[in-house]
């Protein structure tokens, strides 16, 4: 029975005897059934392609259509782009039994002109979605970590896969297509372009070891052992349920005739311990092993590794290095920690394989023994330079010996000893230029009147053969320029996506005026720079960066009257800047990092805390003026009272102490309370705003609120809540609220009594600090994944910026709360505009598209999406009222003209009426079923009477506002994607899918009729708009034409653009502007004359939706990148962009330390 019974490699048939029915084959089952998406990223050999195998069987019971793309199949290295993408269209072709149905040759050769990704999104829409027309359809995607290493960018690829998932609100035959993704992966690795949005869509499936429970399979073939289910249990406690190693050890236990429980150590040991790497056969260790010595980061992943083995405790960060650890199998999380997966690992990877991969991995092996070997005393022997610098990096988070330490150290020292002998060599050499150089001028001087007689001879004759050569001199020049400012836009364009904001706008500012200087540059290359240039103007938020510190910066404040910024970090040292960035003192202030710095609210004195257990305070013009030797060993934080004269302090000692103020007092008076309640260090204080309550945090994972009373204060509260440690807290400005921030990666709102009433998400990674605005309408977070958070206090994300280098340890707001200030390990403060007023975005809360509409008023934007909610907000992002719809999804909103009503279509063919209050709730006023299918577009007629409604069904329907039918207007072959009354309500136009408009006339009996039908574009029309002032009608398609029609349908003019494929138009309210969403992420806005004014970029995906408000001042635009943009086009249509781009960089240009040859970029430039 054992030969056949267990599996080894490769997948489980869906009958086979050994197959362990476990939890995720339900929920992959379930989830799949649903219609959503899924991915299952696991390490190696957990079983995922026999559950992808059993689960794709399970659904075509059920009817499902199911497609298999093993990725491995489908390429590798020698593959190119369009062969990649070929491969995956006729897996689709061959997988989904398409192939007597379509000639793919045939269907290739029609898509000859079309881009590799939009082959195959038209392969899904075209041909997949039509050929199958009722079925449900999976596609399962194995294998998927084999893409990684592609020498092509597949993010495309993935972007697609979440159009399809965004497209289920605009097109409901989206709905009949899911996506299961598996392999070995994070969804942060799919999508590796960080200007589109991450890979966030679907449900993630862990796949967890066997559970004794559920090895009952296993069981039934454990026949040569005298207890099976006594030697499960003991094999489940060597493999911890790991499915292969079960398997394997199931198999090998199954054939030891009369083998006992205590003989499955002794045959562990020998069949799959000793000399593990001859006989790992199917391969399993090794496939680990290599995981880890071929990664880049090995150094670093077996030094995590080694501190696991060492017992100690290494909390989750979900770093890189952690991940590559996680993803090899060799540990797994635990209750916020690491640990190994099982016993056989952790004696086969044991401390000693470990120290053997460490000593064949350190750089620098050769030079340490010789060094050793001299008793450590030649110092020939050291390292220097780049070898010291990139050992210095190797040797960052691994736990190294002590002579390690030792050797290092003394490289240091010896590198310093060697550069400053160089320097000094260097100055006297410079001297002995200068000298030189003044002995040659004067020589020079002396021979200028002899030779000036012979050059007048000499010109003469030169001038012909001068001539000719310069014509060609000059043309090479003229060429070489152009390649500089070409290469200096491009530049400019990757840096700005590398989220380098800054050295972008300079770079972009470069290059424009490279081409001021010369008026010979081609206007391909002109137009280039402007788009650049524009682009960075548009998306910059810093606006400047502080350099000087030696290392990281760990700790940033802004003085109460914005004039002065601390900063202190791993230097040691308190620089204090101006606010344009001048760095007007620097203080040598402590023994080790200074980790806080804090103002006085009074403005008049400057805290500092340190490693090194003290506080320092300070004048503001840096000049000293006591020490608290507070703590034993670290202080993590300090906080002033809001009338300035106590500070609290805490620190690793678990103490909380309170500090008098008071110049008089001598330091051991000054301490006026000591207190302590936490199990751990403790990592954050603050006050309330009369400081009658302090909050504290620990790596505890609680928060502890105290009281003040007669002897000191008293914990009145203990919050949990956190699922790690908990590094930061902040008080709101009226004290009702404080916000936590944990290493779980998000930020939790309280209030007093210890009531959880909001969890901010959307950080990547533990979230380091936290900060209020002083006016209470903003809150900042900031952590490990580099990136500023700003929300609102009812959680929801108004802006985030990117990025540091490192990891950002501290934030600052100053009192105009127009300014964050960022203080990072990548050793810069950085500072940054909340709002720099060109645009405001607005991002979804339920990660769907947004669909928006102005109040006639054009002070509120009303917005719905795909999850139900409707929303009305300010210009300035401020959430005024938002609620939850009881029906379908939402796919399209619009707000009647005397501001009493909107409506919304749903994705189920209703309609929903509600009543927009400020006030008070929204409320819904009626809502009935209006088509048979999703509803794409809504209209209000202008006297706010009449809605017309456009559908999947085909079909336009006039609706009064009691929810009856008033008329269905047909004469589309295709999707209604559009529709619009005319300024004056007498006219009604619809587009479609089918390339058609279809105008339709109000009658003199009131009713409408067909009046005009004409085939307008070869491809779907999504577009379409009246302008208010002229009897036109403009329409946009994604054949890439804009077309203006005359009333009687002839056509009047087109704009054509070969690189743009259009979605939804919009006529600005005076009629002189076209806006227009594109495919490409951007918006165009045109003249009515069909010139160019303005691309404006700033969307990660396709723009779906455009709007003028009523004033004309702002456009709102929607994209399936999950936000929405105001734009401010008054403001950008009369901007002088190069203006813009040096006012905005000029101080950074004028203070910077890193600038040089571009300081003076901007000198002539009119502000």
């Amino acid at each position: 029975m054992n030969e056949s019974h267990y599996h080894l490699g490769g997948s489980l048939g869906r009958d086979a005897p050994s197959y362990v029915v476990r939890q995720a084959d339900q929920e992959i089952y379930e989830t799949l059934k649903a219609g959503k998406f899924c991915y299952v990223l696991n390490c190696r050999q957990m079983g995922k392609s026999s559950v992808l195998v059993r689960t794709s069987y399970r659904l075509q019971l059920e009817g499902f259509k199911c497609a298999f793309l093993d990725m491995t199949r489908v390429g590798s290295h020698d593959t190119n782009l369009q062969q990649w993408y070929y491969g995956i269209i006729a897996e689709l072709w061959r997988a989904l039994g398409l192939f007597g149905q379509v000639s793919l040759k045939n269907w290739l050769n029609e898509q000859e002109n079309v881009s590799p990704v939009q082959k195959l999104s038209n392969f899904i829409e075209d041909i997949v979605l039509k050929k199958i027309s009722t079925e449900k359809i999976t596609i399962f995607i194995d294998e998927i970590d084999s893409v990684l290493s592609l020498n092509f960018q597949v993010s495309d690829f993935f972007a697609l896969i979440r159009f399809c998932y965004n497209q289920r609100s605009v097109n409901s035959e989206y709905n009949r297509l899911t996506f299961a993704i598996f392999g070995v992966a994070t969804p942060s690795d799919l999508i590796t372009d960080k200007k589109r949005t991450p890979f966030n869509i679907g449900t993630a499936i862990e796949i967890h070891g066997f559970s004794y429970h559920e090895t009952a399979p296993l069981v039934k073939g454990l026949i040569g052992i005298a207890e099976p289910e006594e030697g499960m249990k003991e094999i489940l406690a060597w493999t911890s349920g790991q499915p292969f190693l079960t398997q394997k050890l199931c198999h090998i236990i199954g054939q030891e005739k009369g083998a006992s429980i205590k003989d499955i150590k002794d045959i562990i040991y020998k069949c799959i311990i000793e000399n593990w790497e001859s006989q790992d056969e199917p391969e399993h260790l090794r496939t680990i092993r290599d995981r880890i010595k071929h990664n880049q980061q090995a150094g670093r992943i077996l030094g995590i590794y080694q501190q696991i083995l060492q017992e100690a405790a290494v909390k989750v960060d979900d770093s890189r290095e952690q991940i590559e650890l996680i993803l090899s199998g060799l540990v797994v999380k635990d209750k916020g920690f690491l640990k190994t997966r099982c016993q056989i690992y952790q004696e086969v990877f044991n401390l000693e394989w470990v120290r053997q991969q460490l000593s064949n991995l350190r750089p620098y092996s050769q030079t340490f023994d010789a060094w050793i070997s001299t008793n450590k005393e030649d110092t020939s022997r050291l390292l220097r330079g780049q070898a010291l610098i990139d050992a210095q990096i190797w040797a960052q988070g691994k736990s190294l010996s002590d002579l390690d330490y030792q050797f290092l150290a003394a490289s240091m020292e010896f590198d310093r000893q060697q550069a400053s002998m160089i320097l000094q060599a260097q100055r006297t050499k410079e001297i002995e230029a200068r000298l030189a150089e003044e002995q040659k001028r004067q020589e020079s001087e002396r021979r200028v009147t002899k030779l000036q007689k012979l050059l007048l001879l000499a010109v003469s004759g030169a001038f012909a053969v001068s001539t000719t050569l310069g014509i060609t001199t000059w043309l090479q020049y003229r060429q070489s320029v152009q390649n500089e400012i070409k290469a200096l836009a491009i530049s400019a364009d990757a840096i700005f996506a590398s989220n380098q904001e800054l050295n972008a706008l300079v770079a972009a500012i470069k290059a424009k005026r490279k081409i001021q200087q010369h008026n010979y540059i081609d206007s391909e290359i002109k137009n280039k720079v402007e788009s650049v240039l524009e682009q960075t103007v548009y998306g910059v938020s810093e606006y400047n960066k502080l350099i000087g510190h030696k290392s990281g910066v760990a700790t940033v404040a802004i003085s109460p009257d914005n004039q002065i910024i601390a900063t202190g970090g791993a230097d040691k040292t308190i620089r204090l800047w101006k606010l344009d960035g001048t760095n007007f003192k620097t203080i040598k202030a402590h023994g080790s990092t200074v980790w806080k710095v804090r103002f006085s609210p009074d403005g008049k004195i400057i805290a500092s805390a340190s490693f090194d257990g003290t506080i320092k305070l300070w004048n503001l013009d840096g000049t000293f003026i006591k020490t608290f030797r507070a703590h034993q060993g670290a202080i993590w934080d300090i906080a002033f009272s809001s009338d300035s004269k106590i500070l609290a302090s805490v620190g690793s000692d678990r103490f909380i102490k309170l500090w008098n103020l008071d110049k008089s007092c001598q330091e051991i008076k000054c301490n006026i309370g000591t207190f302590k309640g936490h199990n751990a260090v403790i990592s954050s204080i603050t006050f309330n705003s009369d400081a009658s309550i302090i909050a504290t945090t620990s790596f505890d994972r609680t928060i502890k609120v105290w009281k003040k009373n007669k002897t000191g204060y008293s914990v009145f509260k203990t919050i949990k809540g956190h699922s790690s440690s908990i590094a930061h807290v902040a008080f709101s400005p009226d004290g009702k609220m404080i916000a936590s921030a944990s290493e779980d990666k998000t930020v939790k709102l309280w209030r007093l009594d210890g009531t959880n009433i909001g969890t901010l998400k959307g950080h990547e990674a533990g979230v380091l600090t936290v900060s209020f605005s002083h006016d209470g309408q903003m809150i900042v977070s900031a952590g490990s994944d580099k990136t500023i958070k700003v929300w609102r206090p009812n959680g929801i994300l108004i802006k985030t910026f990117a990025k540091h280098n490192g990891k950002i340890l501290d934030v600052a707001i100053n009192t105009n709360n127009d300014v964050v200030a960022s203080a990072s390990i990548d050793g810069s403060v950085k500072l940054w505009k909340v709002n720099p007023g060109l645009s405001t975005v607005f991002y979804s809360q339920n990660n769907t598209v947004l669909f928006p509409a102005f109040s006639p008023d054009g002070n509120i934007i009303a917005f719905a999406d795909a999850e139900r909610s409707i929303s009305l907000y300010k210009k300035d992002n401020i959430l005024l009222q938002s609620t939850k719809s009881q029906g379908a999804s939402l796919a399209t909103i619009a707000y009647s003209s005397d501001g009493n009503n909107i409506a919304v279509g749903t994705e189920d063919g209703s309609i929903e009426l509600w009543q927009p209050r400020i006030d008070k709730s929204l409320s819904r006023l009626r809502a009935f079923k209006a088509h048979d299918a999703l509803i794409l577009t809504i209209a209000f007629s202008p006297d706010g009477q009449t809605i017309a409604s456009g559908s999947d069904d085909n079909s336009v329907k006039l609706w009064k506002l009691d929810g009856s039918v008033v008329a269905t207007l047909k004469g589309h072959r295709s999707r209604v994607t559009t529709v619009k009354f005319s300024p004056d309500g007498n006219l009604i136009a619809s587009t479609s899918s089918d390339g058609r408009i279809a105008l339709w006339k109000r009658d003199q009996m009131g009713k409408f009729r067909i009046y005009k039908s004409f085939e307008a574009h070869n491809a779907p029309v999504w577009g379409l708009s009246f302008s208010p002032k002229e009897n036109i009608i403009a329409s946009s398609s994604l054949d890439g034409t804009i077309k203006f029609w005359n009333i009687d349908g002839t056509i009047a003019k087109t704009i054509k653009d070969n690189k743009s494929s259009f979605s939804r138009i919009e006529f600005s309210p005076d009629g002189k502007i076209i806006a227009a969403a594109t495919w490409q992420n951007t918006i165009k806005l045109w003249n009515r004359d069909g010139t160019l004014l303005k691309t404006l970029t700033g969307h990660e995906s396709t723009v779906w939706t455009v709007a003028f408000s009523p004033d004309a001042h702002y456009l709102i635009s929607s994209s399936d990148d999950q936000k929405a943009i105001l734009w401010n086009v008054k403001h950008i249509l009369n901007l002088d962009f190069l203006q813009r781009a040096c006012s905005w960089a000029g101080d950074y240009l004028r203070t910077n330390a890193e600038v040089q040859e571009d300081r003076r970029l901007c000198d002539d430039v009119s502000k």
